[in-house]
C-alpha cells in the first residue's frame, strides 16, 4: 500500500470532490484542485505545486496543459493514484465522492 502525505490525500480528494468529471479518474481542470481542497489542510494555494510534483513522480496523477496554458490546465488520477486515494479514504473512514470504475473498464493510466 502507498502511504500518502496528509497533503497528498487532500489533493487527490480535491479531485474526487471536483464538480468536473463524474467518474474518480476523470481528469479535471487545475484551479479546482484549490476550489476544493480541505483549507484546514492545505493553508496556502502555493503548496499544491510541489504536492502535484510528489504524486507525479509517485505515478499518482497524470497532468497537462491545453493550447491556453496554465488556464486550461488538467489533473487527473491515475490507476494506481485512484487505488491508494481508496486504500487511504478507508484509512481515514473518508467517503469518496465520484463514482469508482468497474475492474473491466477501459481507462488510461
Amino acid at each position: 500500500m502507498i502511504k500518502l502525505t496528509n497533503l497528498e490525500f487532500a489533493v487527490l480528494q480535491a479531485i474526487d470532490r471536483s464538480e468536473y468529471g463524474d467518474v474518480i479518474m476523470d481528469d479535471i481542470w487545475t484551479f479546482s484542485v484549490w476550489d476544493n481542497i480541505d483549507h484546514a489542510v492545505c493553508k496556502s494555494a502555493r503548496s499544491i505545486p510541489g504536492v502535484v510534483a510528489s504524486l507525479l513522480k509517485k505515478g499518482l496523477v497524470r497532468s497537462g496543459a491545453g493550447s491556453g496554458g496554465d488556464d486550461l490546465a488538467w489533473i487527473g488520477m491515475t490507476r494506481d493514484g485512484m487505488n491508494a486515494y481508496l486504500d487511504s479514504c478507508v484509512t481515514r473512514t473518508v467517503k469518496h465522492n465520484k463514482r469508482v470504475p468497474t475492474l473491466n473498464a477501459s481507462l488510461v493510466d
